[in-house]
């Protein structure tokens, strides 16, 4: 993890930028892109064709980084500043084949393994259950 803290980039400054402007990463963070490293990357895993009935757990990770705009910084009944003690980005979505659930648990297992290389965590959002295999 980290071992300087206050060279962290947290989300974007709010005195300057409205929650509803920008693009959606998940609570307003860097993308992956954007720093020199990172401890923790969010991303995404917009699949569900493992679904035996109804779809739309693809959504789930655009609607999480919607949501989680409303995600502060600092939480004061906690006392926790959670940004500060690790650089944590969005790292975006893992593409997944839709139509093959194989060749989507081998994209997502390569995606992740790449992501994970130089040792940072993952938090994934997503898709259907089937995300949590590979």
């Amino acid at each position: 993890m980290s071992s300087n803290p206050s060279q962290n980039i947290g989300p974007i400054d709010l005195t300057n930028n409205p929650r509803f402007a920008h693009i959606a990463t998940f609570a307003r963070l860097p993308l992956l892109r954007d720093v020199e490293r990172a401890d923790i990357a969010v991303v995404g895993i917009p699949f569900d064709a493992g679904v035996s009935y109804r779809t739309g757990a693809r959504f789930g990770p655009s609607h999480v980084r919607e949501a989680s705009r409303l995600l502060r910084e600092y939480n004061p009944g906690l006392d926790v500043a959670p940004f500060d003690v690790a650089q944590v980005v969005d790292a975006g979505d893992i593409v997944a084949n839709p139509y093959n659930i194989l060749e989507a648990i081998t994209n997502i297992e390569e995606a992740s393994d790449e992501l994970r290389k130089d040792g940072k965590k993952l938090v994934a959002i997503g898709g259907d259950h089937t995300i949590a295999l590979p």
